[in-house]
């Protein structure tokens, strides 16, 4: 009966974790829960705030992602979690560990050797691709954290 119990707490728990993210403004895809805030923030800070949610800024990993992501983007430019910020060899990867293997960058970038993240682009004409620019600049820029499900 207690193991019973345990798993109905534990489901309940879930549940009430999922409504209380829906009734915030997140939004599921997939296996992940995203949300635009509408913040001007520099992206280390933006980074972190995503960190203390239990997440990170939105690693996108296939075109379908990609089109997700812009579809949540409303009146600005986006940071996204792509970066090389202490990479030694330059490599852009996801701020949440994954690799970045699926890249979307607009056709002139990335162009600027000494910035070490990256933007998506608000400009409809650009349809989701991704600026290089610098971290610690502002557009200003919003952003998109991405949580793992409960």
């Amino acid at each position: 009966m207690a193991g019973k119990r345990a798993i109905n707490i534990d489901t309940n728990l879930r549940l009430l974790t999922v409504l209380t993210l829906q009734q915030n403004g997140w939004q599921i895809y997939r296996d992940h829960w995203y949300k635009l805030f509408e913040i001007d923030m520099q992206w280390i800070p933006a980074e972190n705030f995503c960190r203390s949610m239990g997440g990170h800024l939105a690693s996108i990993l296939d075109e379908s992602e990609n089109l997700f992501v812009h579809k949540l983007r409303k009146k600005s430019n986006i940071w996204i979690g792509l970066n090389k910020i202490n990479d030694t060899h330059q490599i852009y990867k996801w701020s949440d560990g994954n690799d970045a293997d699926f890249l979307n960058w607009d056709s002139t970038q990335p162009n600027e050797p000494e910035v070490d993240c990256a933007y998506m682009a608000f400009h409809q004409e650009q349809r989701g691709t991704w600026f290089d620019y610098g971290c610690r600049e502002m557009l200003p820029q919003f952003f998109v954290c991405k949580l793992p499900m409960p």
